[in-house]
């Protein structure tokens, strides 16, 4: 069975029943959205004894949508309604959280989902993650759950996996599974084969390492002590050590048997399935061999000019092994996979990949070209580049203690800052009484950075809603109205305040 959910349920800090009516519209919407028109009508013929080509061919969906709610809501009792069921949601999200916890080395961060079960009910609670989980809901892995948490109205699906893919520098494989699909784990693991085709390329990574080996001939060194044991009575072989350049190595078993799990798991996807025994035809053959399932071997991989190219991919491997391969229980089986995606970090690299190639490729983007006018306008400079969050340190004192990390810092040639921006993926609107939506929060971050970076321009940018029009805006900031002039073209302000809206 499938739930669908979306970003942000209960955002008021209130858990909402698992069968609210607006997590059946959720569902409802999907069902008719991902299951072919013939089985909708078919299964509203059955429960409303409809026969006949002619009359069940003439079925409106649209006039059955109640209909289709109950059947929805039917299906979710039907999973919450066992013990066993509602024991094992709970658990193995509260497994999916302490890792994704752990995995951030952080203890105030938001959980991926929430389950609490209140007198044989579930509830839920949502943030700000887009994810994908399929659970075990029983020790024979006869019925499973796979849960869908969705973008909320932000975004369209369409325009996540845009992002996506503009990220992972991938295209996407249509009709994966021959129908319709709508898998983020699916796109995950594309990205992950998209990458590992680029980065095998360059051929396959071989190092040096250490073997032990009988031979017919002597080889680099002769091990005296083993050669008097194994060979007394053999006086055909001797036994060396030496070293040899081989692709059997950490790294590639590594891959190979990622390759493998996917494989196995996924093997209705036929042009997944097919790139990747392409893969393993021409690099990965009898040559390497499939490592014992170990995470903490991929830990221990030390990284040199030879083989940094791989840590993404040992990174994709780690994740993979970790959410298909593993139970994080006793038994070792594996009772769920996952998948999930923070949107506030997906929203701020899609923006990110899209400046930088506009500043340095002059690809023309109508979104980045706002950016551009703001600069030539506000500094008069023809020419900048785009310091990302990842590539400075900066504290607002001396002491080092508040640090901050403005998402871009936009510079002359002279690596002068001469904006800041800093993306929110958050919903505006067309109401002035309501600050349209801009958090005065927001603003003051901003400010600090301005003030920090002695700059007077600062650009916020907030993803375009699919279902409303929104503008730009453009505010001056004075730090004190009496005394404009005193500060004009200082780093007291006035500010410009941008507020751009991106289409993706």
């Amino acid at each position: 069975m499938e739930l669908i959910l979306s970003e942000w349920i209960g955002a008021s800090n209130n858990y909402v029943k698992l069968d609210d009516d607006s997590i059946i519209e959720l569902n409802v919407q999907n069902y008719i959205s991902s299951t072919n028109e013939e089985e909708i009508k078919k299964i509203i013929s059955k429960r409303n004894e409809i026969t006949g080509k002619k009359e069940i061919y003439a079925i409106k969906i649209e006039d059955y949508l109640n209909e289709l709610k109950i059947i929805c809501k039917e299906n979710i009792q039907s999973i919450i309604s066992w013990v066993e069921h509602r024991n094992r949601i709970v658990i193995e999200t509260a497994k999916i959280n302490n890792y994704h916890k752990a995995k951030l080395n952080k203890e105030d961060v938001n959980p991926i989902i929430d389950f609490i079960e209140i007198k044989d009910e579930l509830y839920v609670r949502t943030y700000q993650y887009a994810a994908e989980f399929e659970i075990k809901l029983d020790e024979k892995n006869i019925n499973t759950l796979k849960i869908k948490l969705e973008p909320r109205n932000l975004v369209s699906e369409v325009n996540f996996i845009k992002m996506f893919e503009t990220i992972f520098n991938f295209h996407r494989l249509e009709n994966i599974s021959g129908g319709k699909s709508n898998s983020f784990l699916l796109l995950y693991y594309l990205a992950f084969i998209g990458r590992l085709t680029e980065v095998l390329k360059h051929g396959l990574y071989r190092e040096y390492i250490d073997l032990e080996e009988n031979l017919t001939f002597l080889k680099e060194r002769l091990n005296i002590s083993e050669h008097l044991r194994l060979n007394k009575f053999n006086k055909h072989r001797i036994y060396c050590e030496f070293s040899e350049l081989t692709p059997n190595n950490l790294i590639n078993q590594t891959i190979k048997t990622t390759l493998n799990l996917i494989q196995k798991h996924f093997s209705r996807y036929k042009i997944l399935q097919h790139e990747i025994r392409k893969i393993k035809s021409i690099f990965f053959d009898d040559d390497v061999s499939e490592m014992k399932f170990n995470i903490n071997s991929i830990k221990t991989i030390r990284y040199n000019r030879q083989n940094k190219r791989y840590e993404e991919i040992m990174n994709y491997c780690q994740n993979i092994l970790q959410n298909i391969g593993s139970s994080f229980s006793v038994e070792n089986k594996m009772n769920y996979s996952a998948f999930y995606v923070d949107m506030n970090d997906l929203f701020e690299k899609y923006v990110e990949k899209k400046l930088i190639e506009s500043s340095i490729n002059d690809v023309i983007d109508m979104d980045f070209l706002k950016i551009e006018k703001i600069i030539k306008e506000t500094s008069k400079v023809d020419n900048y580049f785009v310091e990302t969050q990842n590539q400075g340190h900066y504290a607002l004192d001396v002491e080092n203690i508040f640090t901050i990390k403005p998402d871009f810092l936009i510079k002359d040639f002279e690596g002068e800052v001469i904006a800041v921006a800093d993306t929110k993926y958050k919903r505006l609107n067309n109401n002035k009484i309501k600050n349209y939506g801009i958090s005065s929060s927001d603003v003051y971050q901003l400010l600090s950075y301005a003030h920090k970076f002695n700059t007077n321009t600062i650009i916020l940018i907030y993803p375009q809603p699919p279902d409303e029009f929104i503008e730009d805006l453009s505010f001056t900031i004075k730090i004190d109205n009496n005394n404009v002039k005193k500060f004009s073209n200082s780093r007291f302000g006035p500010y410009t305040l941008n507020s751009l809206v991106f289409k993706i």
